[in-house]
C-alpha cells in the first residue's frame, strides 16, 4: 500500500512539475513499523524514477524545511500525528516555488490531494520509469530545523 501510494504520488509530482526525475524528501515518525513502511514508500518513489532524500526519523515540519533546503519538488512523511501508536499514514507535502520569501513547502493543495486520492482509490496503475531513481541519506534535518528556529528566536531579541 505504501509503495503504491508513493508511486502514484510520484506520478502526480512528475506530471504537475513536468519533471522526469523529481526530488522528493521523505521522513518518518518514531512509530513501531515505520521503518519498513518508509522503505516501501522509498521503493515506490524510486521505481517511478524519483531522486529520494531520506531523512529517516524526522517531524513533518522538518521534512518541509528540508524540501525547501533541497528545492525539492515534494515531500512524503510517514506519520499518524496524534493518532494511536498502531496507526500509520502517509502525508504528502508540496513545494510551490516562489510562494513566499523562504518557505515554499506546505500541505498538498486540495485539488491535488483529491486527484491523488482518486488515483489511489480508482486503482490506477503506477507508471514505472525507464530508469529507477536513487536514494541519498541525509542526517542533518534536525540540525537544519534547529538552526532555523534559533535564527527566528535570535531575530526576536
Amino acid at each position: 500500500v505504501a509503495s503504491r501510494f508513493a508511486g502514484l504520488f510520484a506520478g502526480l509530482v512528475i506530471e504537475k512539475h513536468r519533471e522526469d526525475k523529481p526530488t522528493v524528501v521523505v521522513g518518518r515518525d518514531g512509530r513501531a513499523g515505520g521503518e519498513p513502511l518508509l522503505e516501501a514508500a522509498i521503493d515506490g518513489l524510486c521505481k517511478a524514477g524519483c531522486r529520494v532524500i531520506n531523512l529517516g526519523v524526522a517531524t513533518t515540519p522538518t521534512v518541509g524545511i528540508m524540501v525547501d533546503k533541497y528545492e525539492a519538488h515534494a515531500g512524503l512523511v510517514l506519520t499518524a500525528s496524534h493518532n494511536p501508536q498502531e496507526w500509520n499514514g502517509l502525508k504528502a507535502l508540496w513545494r510551490t516555488p516562489g510562494t513566499s520569501e523562504e518557505i515554499d513547502c506546505g500541505a498538498l493543495p486540495p485539488d491535488l490531494a483529491a486527484d491523488l486520492i482518486s488515483r489511489f482509490e480508482g486503482g490506477m496503475d503506477v507508471k514505472q520509469a525507464d530508469e529507477e531513481g536513487d536514494v541519498e541519506d541525509d542526517t542533518t534535518g534536525v540540525a537544519t530545523h534547529w538552526g532555523k528556529v534559533k535564527e527566528a528566536m535570535d531575530g526576536l531579541k
